[in-house]
């Protein structure tokens, strides 16, 4: 069963083209940049069927070739998402329900229901991808580094592309962490927990960010694998907080995620005190603001490196623990 391993960062067009330049691309690259156009139509069924189970259903055009896709929503931590993926070729943009055999098709959901599927919405854009090759403890890995510019259609409403993708073709899933954070060091990224997709389905139903979930109690005793899990669900929670009060300005979504970098720093102080120290700053600092004037201030925040680094630098810490531990 294949699986897509990647991480996506979020990006302004002005950093867009200084990753393209950046050192560690040039001096690891394997092949000259090439531009694709894809122009992408996303299928659900009138009452959301696919998103209710976690899956995602699209066509795709790109040049003169057709490909049909499946996705799982799969597990993502700080911007890092590991999915179940599958392709095949189309004649034309039209999906192929035949194609949607049970193997593949949720148990959850009626065979009949592939006949009501239906395009929902878009994202067109344009990507310029390239590979590089990665050493990493004496392993090699190939990452392909995609440069995604465009939009997001649903009707009337329009969203704007502009990310970085790091997949891993071959080799390590730490090297990805590698090349994001050497990358985070110069320029400001922010790892993204949602996707394309999720994003259209936002922008189509107009919804309104999750509401913030109840806290989590931290137990005192904790084993090192309970630790890093407990870690990896708040930190994932944290990413979410941050891009969806950025986006919808609800107030209760910053207090949660200062209460998150509060309970990251707690769980840290004991194992990386130079994490929870940073944890610290953040969180001081942002504690004093005023409510009236967090919002635009946040914003421009998370054009800067901060944020972005700390994640990543926590993802690929927890990363690097949970597979001494073989979690």
């Amino acid at each position: 069963m294949p699986i897509e391993t990647e991480i996506k960062l979020k990006v302004t067009p002005q950093v867009l083209g200084r990753v393209r330049s950046h050192a560690l691309i040039n001096q690891s690259q394997q092949e000259t940049w090439q531009e694709k156009k894809l122009f992408n139509i996303y299928y659900d069924t009138p009452n959301f069927a696919l998103t209710q189970e976690k899956i995602a259903l699209r066509t795709r055009k790109t040049g003169e070739q057709f490909i049909q896709t499946l996705k799982t929503q799969g597990t993502s931590v700080a911007g890092l998402s590991q999915r179940y993926e599958w392709e095949w070729p189309l004649l034309s943009e039209h999906l192929d329900i035949t194609l949607l055999t049970p193997d593949i098709w949720p148990q959850a959901l009626a065979d009949s229901v592939k006949n009501q599927l239906i395009p929902i919405f878009r994202t067109d854009f344009t990507r310029h991808k390239t590979l590089i090759k990665w050493q990493q403890n004496g392993a090699q890995s190939l990452i392909e580094v995609a440069l995604d510019e465009g939009t997001i259609t649903s009707e009337n409403q329009t969203e704007i592309i502009c990310e970085v993708e790091l997949e891993l073709k071959q080799g390590q899933a730490g090297a990805l962490f590698d090349i994001a954070v050497q990358i985070a060091q110069d320029l400001p990224v922010l790892p993204s927990e949602i996707s394309k997709a999720e994003r259209g389905y936002r922008l189509l139903m107009q919804a309104e960010a999750e509401k913030a979930a109840a806290v989590t109690m931290i137990p005192r005793e904790l084993s090192t694998i309970e630790r890093i899990r407990l870690l990896e669900k708040i930190l994932h929670r944290s990413q979410r907080y941050a891009e969806d009060f950025a986006q919808y300005a609800q107030h209760d979504l910053f207090i949660a995620w200062l209460a998150s970098l509060g309970q990251m720093q707690q769980l840290l102080a004991p194992v990386n005190s130079q994490l929870a120290a940073t944890l610290h700053i953040i969180q001081s600092s942002w504690a004093q603001q005023a409510p009236q004037s967090v919002h635009a201030s946040f914003i421009t925040w998370l054009t800067k490196r901060q944020w972005g680094m700390f994640s990543l630098l926590c993802a690929q810490w927890m990363f690097l623990q949970g597979s001494k531990t073989g979690h």
